[in-house]
């Protein structure tokens, strides 16, 4: 009886386990109006409580994991929107001592700014099993 009871036990942590890698991974891709794909940024995939991101690769695919690589987001309604597309770069000179100073802080958007909130990116994604490909086109800032 006690080896039943080890062997009962001993199943259901295991399906336990089991039960906690049933995400689902989702990809797809980030292209602007006209075709090309934007080639920086992040996808962001949030449902009030969770967020999950992957990162927007130079041919502007991107995919997501989740939480540990591989382990895949729950199935459920997702509000979509994107970040890390605008680059900040300083530019510098030098003074009449001959010292590295600030000149100018240039900003390089990439996309329109209203994708870069949940509220008014206009994308979500459905996410299950059979619908796990989202394609997301933008638009030139």
């Amino acid at each position: 009886m006690r080896n039943k009871l080890i062997l009962f036990f001993a199943g259901v942590l295991l399906l336990s386990f089991v039960g906690c890698s049933g995400g689902i991974k989702v990809n797809g891709t980030v292209k602007y109006d006209d075709g090309s794909a934007l080639t920086i940024g992040t996808v962001i995939l949030g449902n009030g409580k969770s967020q999950y991101q992957g990162d927007i690769k130079s041919d502007g695919t991107f995919s997501i994991e989740g939480v540990k690589a591989g382990s895949g987001i729950p199935k459920g309604q997702y509000q979509v929107w994107l970040a890390n597309t605008t680059i900040v770069e300083y530019k510098m000179k030098k003074n009449e001592n001959g010292e590295e100073v600030l000149d100018k802080r240039v900003e390089t958007v990439h996309i329109n700014p209203k994708f870069n909130s949940p509220e008014t990116s206009g994308f979500s994604a459905n996410v299950d099993s059979s619908h796990k490909t989202f394609d997301f086109v933008v638009e030139h800032p």
